[in-house]
């Protein structure tokens, strides 16, 4: 059942899709949150020759430069698939959160989800 007065809150950081270049996911505004929250990392296993794709946290205070949070750095994903979680203490991050990923090997293709769960102010 939903309750749509539940603090605890699911944020996209990067949909589930394709990538086969480096980027940067779309970044979220969280200084409504508050406490620890949980980023989430699930990838297929990657496709071409010797794929490696690197997944690391960033944050912000004015959604332009984004640094790395210390410790936010997901094992490197390369043939088989992976799921990972990373605690992130909300109340020290800056003001907005995002991903960033690394994509090298010849013809590499990685298809990858990266959510953060956090407790919402209400």
């Amino acid at each position: 059942m939903f309750n749509a007065h539940d603090p605890f809150q699911t944020e996209v950081l990067h949909p589930v899709a394709v990538r086969t270049a480096t980027g940067n996911g779309a970044s979220i505004d969280i200084r409504d949150y508050i406490g620890r929250g949980k980023i989430m990392f699930d990838c297929a296993a990657g496709t071409g020759t010797t794929p490696t794709l690197d997944v690391v946290i960033q944050h912000s205070p004015d959604n332009v430069t984004f640094i790395l949070v210390p410790g936010a750095v997901f094992v490197q994903v390369t043939i088989v698939a992976r799921q990972q979680q990373i605690g992130l203490d909300l109340d020290a991050a800056h003001r907005f959160v995002r991903i960033a990923f690394t994509i090298t090997g010849t013809g590499p293709s990685f298809t990858f989800s990266v959510q953060m769960v956090g407790w919402r102010q209400l």
